[in-house]
């Protein structure tokens, strides 16, 4: 049990470590009528060559111009996973085993309940970047990219497809 006296000391040192980091909060991406999108594969997304794959492409463009030390820029979400191991948002270092390896559990029973928050993540800010790229369409084009950026989710690449 953590002795009366020393409770405050530790309250203070973890405060610094919580006023370092950015607060995001991860929602993942929630339509208008409250579900989440569907995923489509990539591979459909880009023979369809509509206003969803061109706010995906220009959504990551816009993604990987952003300052890589701002916690929502490309090269931030991307650390989280792994390449570029980076520490993300003040929260400490990652993972370490012979060096710096990031946060994802690989090969971890946490995997899978770990990944879902970071896709969300991801995703959260494509579209959040959609949105405001389709917002500055021209008039007679925007309501049609409007819609389309409200149910863009990332797309998956289905590896077993031949």
């Amino acid at each position: 049990m953590i002795s009366k006296s020393v409770a405050p000391f530790l309250a203070l040192g973890s405060a610094s470590l919580a006023l370092a980091q950015d607060f995001i909060a991860t929602t993942g991406v929630v339509a208008q009528n409250g579900s989440a999108p569907i995923r489509r594969n990539i591979n459909e997304l880009a023979s369809e060559a509509g206003p969803q794959w061109d706010l995906y492409i220009q959504s990551l463009w816009e993604m990987q111009g952003v300052d890589e030390s701002d916690p929502l820029s490309f090269f931030q979400i991307a650390g989280i996973h792994g390449w570029p191991f980076v520490e993300y948002n003040g929260t400490g270092p990652g993972r370490q085993n012979n060096g710096w390896m990031g946060y994802c559990p690989h090969g971890e029973p946490l995997f899978l309940s770990w990944h879902r928050p970071y896709v969300a993540l991801y995703e959260q800010t494509l579209v959040s970047h959609a949105k405001a790229i389709a917002a500055k369409y021209p008039e007679d084009r925007r309501n049609e990219y409007v819609q389309a950026a409200e149910s863009l989710r990332s797309p998956f690449w289905d590896w077993g497809a031949t």
